[in-house]
Protein backbone atom coordinates (compact mmCIF):
# COMPACT_ATOMS: atom_id res chain seq x y z
CA UNK A 1 0.00 0.00 0.00
CA UNK A 2 1.43 3.44 -0.89
CA UNK A 3 0.40 5.76 1.92
CA UNK A 4 2.17 8.62 0.43
CA UNK A 5 0.09 8.44 -2.91
CA UNK A 6 -3.15 7.68 -0.36
CA UNK A 7 -2.40 10.75 1.38
CA UNK A 8 -1.75 13.06 -1.42
CA UNK A 9 -4.90 11.91 -3.25
CA UNK A 10 -6.91 11.82 -0.25
CA UNK A 11 -5.97 15.55 0.12
CA UNK A 12 -6.78 16.10 -3.41
CA UNK A 13 -10.41 14.83 -2.27
CA UNK A 14 -10.56 16.96 0.49
CA UNK A 15 -10.08 20.04 -1.15
CA UNK A 16 -11.97 19.03 -4.51
CA UNK A 17 -14.90 18.21 -1.97
CA UNK A 18 -14.72 21.30 0.58
CA UNK A 19 -14.19 24.10 -2.56
CA UNK A 20 -17.00 22.64 -4.24
CA UNK A 21 -20.47 24.62 -5.31
CA UNK A 22 -21.97 22.03 -3.14
CA UNK A 23 -19.96 22.95 0.27
CA UNK A 24 -21.23 26.42 -0.65
CA UNK A 25 -24.83 25.53 -0.57
CA UNK A 26 -24.58 23.54 2.27
CA UNK A 27 -23.10 26.15 4.04
CA UNK A 28 -25.37 28.81 3.31
CA UNK A 29 -27.77 26.20 4.75
CA UNK A 30 -25.85 25.91 7.79
CA UNK A 31 -26.06 29.77 8.23
CA UNK A 32 -29.69 29.92 7.54
CA UNK A 33 -30.59 27.05 10.23
CA UNK A 34 -28.22 29.35 12.74
CA UNK A 35 -30.19 32.75 11.86
CA UNK A 36 -33.22 30.12 12.70
CA UNK A 37 -32.03 29.24 15.90
CA UNK A 38 -31.40 32.86 16.89
CA UNK A 39 -35.11 34.10 16.30
CA UNK A 40 -36.40 31.08 17.99
CA UNK A 41 -34.28 30.77 21.09
CA UNK A 42 -35.32 34.20 21.67
CA UNK A 43 -38.80 32.64 22.34
CA UNK A 44 -37.40 30.42 25.61
CA UNK A 45 -36.18 32.99 27.72
CA UNK A 46 -35.86 30.54 30.22
CA UNK A 47 -34.39 27.39 28.28
CA UNK A 48 -32.14 29.37 25.91
CA UNK A 49 -29.25 27.83 25.68
CA UNK A 50 -30.98 24.27 25.80
CA UNK A 51 -32.88 25.39 22.40
CA UNK A 52 -29.24 26.73 21.02
CA UNK A 53 -27.47 23.66 21.63
CA UNK A 54 -30.23 21.31 20.81
CA UNK A 55 -30.57 23.39 17.70
CA UNK A 56 -26.82 23.63 17.03
CA UNK A 57 -26.33 20.03 17.27
CA UNK A 58 -28.97 18.78 14.80
CA UNK A 59 -27.97 21.64 12.67
CA UNK A 60 -24.43 19.52 12.42
CA UNK A 61 -25.89 16.29 12.04
CA UNK A 62 -28.26 17.70 9.38
CA UNK A 63 -25.31 19.31 7.74
CA UNK A 64 -22.61 16.68 7.68
CA UNK A 65 -24.83 14.13 6.95
CA UNK A 66 -25.88 15.93 3.35
CA UNK A 67 -22.46 16.80 3.21
CA UNK A 68 -20.26 13.42 3.33
CA UNK A 69 -23.12 11.31 1.75
CA UNK A 70 -23.43 13.61 -1.15
CA UNK A 71 -19.06 14.27 -1.67
CA UNK A 72 -19.13 10.02 -1.22
CA UNK A 73 -21.17 9.51 -3.99
CA UNK A 74 -21.28 12.24 -6.56
CA UNK A 75 -17.29 12.47 -5.86
CA UNK A 76 -16.65 8.50 -7.05
CA UNK A 77 -19.66 8.13 -9.68
CA UNK A 78 -18.20 11.66 -11.55
CA UNK A 79 -14.54 10.27 -11.59
CA UNK A 80 -15.99 6.79 -13.31
CA UNK A 81 -18.57 8.72 -15.63
CA UNK A 82 -15.98 11.04 -16.86
CA UNK A 83 -13.42 8.46 -17.15
CA UNK A 84 -11.01 10.82 -14.65
CA UNK A 85 -10.27 7.65 -12.85
CA UNK A 86 -8.54 6.43 -15.40
CA UNK A 87 -6.32 9.51 -14.85
CA UNK A 88 -5.97 8.45 -11.31
CA UNK A 89 -5.39 4.93 -11.48
CA UNK A 90 -2.13 5.80 -13.92
CA UNK A 91 -0.40 7.35 -11.10
CA UNK A 92 0.04 4.36 -10.36
CA UNK A 93 -1.86 3.56 -7.90
CA UNK A 94 -4.79 0.51 -6.82
CA UNK A 95 -8.80 0.75 -6.99
CA UNK A 96 -8.84 -0.09 -3.16
CA UNK A 97 -6.06 2.15 -2.89
CA UNK A 98 -8.23 5.13 -4.45
CA UNK A 99 -10.97 4.18 -2.04
CA UNK A 100 -8.96 4.60 0.76
CA UNK A 101 -8.35 8.07 -0.39
CA UNK A 102 -11.32 8.57 -1.48
CA UNK A 103 -12.89 7.81 2.12
CA UNK A 104 -10.13 9.93 3.98
CA UNK A 105 -10.90 12.99 1.54
CA UNK A 106 -14.56 13.06 2.32
CA UNK A 107 -13.89 12.16 6.60
CA UNK A 108 -11.35 14.95 6.38
CA UNK A 109 -13.72 17.50 4.45
CA UNK A 110 -16.37 16.56 6.64
CA UNK A 111 -13.78 16.94 9.85
CA UNK A 112 -13.10 20.62 8.06
CA UNK A 113 -16.94 21.33 8.56
CA UNK A 114 -17.91 20.21 11.59
CA UNK A 115 -15.06 22.75 12.73
CA UNK A 116 -16.69 25.46 10.81
CA UNK A 117 -19.92 24.74 11.80
CA UNK A 118 -18.83 24.54 15.88
CA UNK A 119 -16.24 27.58 15.59
CA UNK A 120 -20.10 29.46 14.45
CA UNK A 121 -21.92 28.73 17.59
CA UNK A 122 -18.98 29.11 19.85
CA UNK A 123 -19.54 32.28 18.48
CA UNK A 124 -22.80 32.61 18.86
CA UNK A 125 -22.56 31.25 22.26
CA UNK A 126 -20.46 33.87 23.04
CA UNK A 127 -22.32 37.09 21.98
CA UNK A 128 -25.21 35.52 23.88
CA UNK A 129 -22.98 35.10 27.08
CA UNK A 130 -23.27 31.27 27.36
CA UNK A 131 -19.83 28.67 26.94
CA UNK A 132 -19.97 25.25 25.38
CA UNK A 133 -19.60 22.15 28.09
CA UNK A 134 -18.23 19.07 27.68
CA UNK A 135 -20.93 17.19 26.94
CA UNK A 136 -21.59 19.13 23.94
CA UNK A 137 -18.24 18.30 22.82
CA UNK A 138 -18.74 14.95 23.30
CA UNK A 139 -22.17 14.81 21.01
CA UNK A 140 -20.15 16.56 18.36
CA UNK A 141 -17.47 13.66 18.69
CA UNK A 142 -20.30 11.17 18.68
CA UNK A 143 -22.09 12.86 15.23
CA UNK A 144 -18.79 12.39 13.66
CA UNK A 145 -18.69 8.59 14.35
CA UNK A 146 -22.00 7.98 13.06
CA UNK A 147 -21.05 10.15 9.81
CA UNK A 148 -17.82 8.12 9.29
CA UNK A 149 -20.06 4.96 9.51
CA UNK A 150 -22.80 6.23 7.20
CA UNK A 151 -20.40 7.94 4.66
CA UNK A 152 -18.53 4.18 4.62
CA UNK A 153 -21.89 2.49 3.77
CA UNK A 154 -22.66 5.09 1.01
CA UNK A 155 -18.59 4.07 -0.27
CA UNK A 156 -20.34 0.31 -0.39
CA UNK A 157 -23.43 1.29 -2.24
CA UNK A 158 -21.88 3.52 -5.25
CA UNK A 159 -19.04 0.71 -5.53
CA UNK A 160 -21.65 -1.67 -6.06
CA UNK A 161 -24.03 0.60 -8.58
CA UNK A 162 -21.80 3.29 -9.64
CA UNK A 163 -24.99 5.17 -9.60
CA UNK A 164 -24.48 8.20 -6.89
CA UNK A 165 -28.49 8.55 -6.47
CA UNK A 166 -29.04 5.23 -5.87
CA UNK A 167 -26.24 4.94 -3.32
CA UNK A 168 -27.61 8.15 -1.57
CA UNK A 169 -31.26 7.20 -1.42
CA UNK A 170 -29.97 3.73 0.03
CA UNK A 171 -27.53 5.87 2.87
CA UNK A 172 -30.87 7.78 3.79
CA UNK A 173 -32.61 4.66 4.55
CA UNK A 174 -29.73 3.02 6.01
CA UNK A 175 -29.32 6.52 8.38
CA UNK A 176 -33.02 6.42 9.53
CA UNK A 177 -32.68 2.69 10.21
CA UNK A 178 -29.13 2.85 12.11
CA UNK A 179 -30.75 5.40 14.39
CA UNK A 180 -33.85 3.34 15.14
CA UNK A 181 -32.59 -0.25 15.26
CA UNK A 182 -32.93 -0.73 18.76
CA UNK A 183 -36.58 0.29 18.79
CA UNK A 184 -37.31 -2.06 15.83
CA UNK A 185 -35.47 -4.71 17.75
CA UNK A 186 -38.29 -3.96 20.42
CA UNK A 187 -41.53 -3.84 18.05
CA UNK A 188 -40.53 -6.89 16.31
CA UNK A 189 -39.89 -8.61 19.12
CA UNK A 190 -43.22 -8.21 20.36
CA UNK A 191 -44.59 -9.31 17.34
CA UNK A 192 -46.67 -13.00 17.12
CA UNK A 193 -46.24 -13.44 13.89
CA UNK A 194 -43.09 -14.65 11.69
CA UNK A 195 -42.43 -10.67 11.77
CA UNK A 196 -40.84 -11.83 15.23
CA UNK A 197 -38.05 -13.37 13.38
CA UNK A 198 -36.90 -10.40 11.30
CA UNK A 199 -35.48 -8.37 13.78
CA UNK A 200 -32.80 -10.80 13.39
CA UNK A 201 -31.55 -8.93 10.27
CA UNK A 202 -31.59 -5.79 11.84
CA UNK A 203 -28.31 -7.50 13.17
CA UNK A 204 -26.70 -6.59 9.42
CA UNK A 205 -27.01 -3.10 10.42
CA UNK A 206 -25.17 -0.80 12.45
CA UNK A 207 -27.08 0.60 15.56
CA UNK A 208 -26.53 4.47 16.20
CA UNK A 209 -27.98 4.10 19.68
CA UNK A 210 -24.40 1.97 20.88
CA UNK A 211 -22.50 5.60 20.50
CA UNK A 212 -23.13 6.14 24.38
CA UNK A 213 -20.42 4.01 25.19
CA UNK A 214 -16.96 3.31 24.45
CA UNK A 215 -17.14 -0.12 22.72
CA UNK A 216 -20.60 1.48 21.07
CA UNK A 217 -17.92 3.90 19.31
CA UNK A 218 -15.33 1.07 18.33
CA UNK A 219 -18.37 -1.20 17.13
CA UNK A 220 -18.76 1.33 14.98
CA UNK A 221 -15.63 2.31 13.81
CA UNK A 222 -14.67 -1.47 12.96
CA UNK A 223 -18.07 -1.57 11.38
CA UNK A 224 -16.62 1.43 9.11
CA UNK A 225 -13.40 -0.39 8.44
CA UNK A 226 -15.17 -3.73 7.53
CA UNK A 227 -17.39 -1.90 5.10
CA UNK A 228 -14.43 -0.11 3.16
CA UNK A 229 -12.76 -3.65 2.98
CA UNK A 230 -16.25 -4.74 1.14
CA UNK A 231 -16.81 -1.98 -0.77
CA UNK A 232 -12.97 -2.57 -2.06
CA UNK A 233 -14.13 -6.15 -3.28
CA UNK A 234 -17.18 -4.85 -5.08
CA UNK A 235 -14.90 -1.87 -6.47
CA UNK A 236 -12.40 -4.16 -7.87
CA UNK A 237 -15.16 -6.66 -9.70
CA UNK A 238 -16.78 -3.51 -11.05
CA UNK A 239 -16.38 -3.07 -14.80
CA UNK A 240 -14.77 0.38 -14.95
Amino acid sequence: MKIRSIKNIAMEFAKESTGSKFSYIVFFFVIILLYFSLIISIMAVQEEKKVLSDFFIATTHLSLFIFAIFSMSVGISSDIETKRIYMILSRPIKRYEYLIARAIGVYFSSFLLLVLITLLCVIIFVIKGYFIDFVYLRTLFLIFIKIINITSFTLLFVSITSSAFTSIAISVMMWFVANFVSELKFALSKSDSFLAYTKYFLYIFPDFSLTSTLWGNLYLIIYSFFIIILASYFFNKMEI
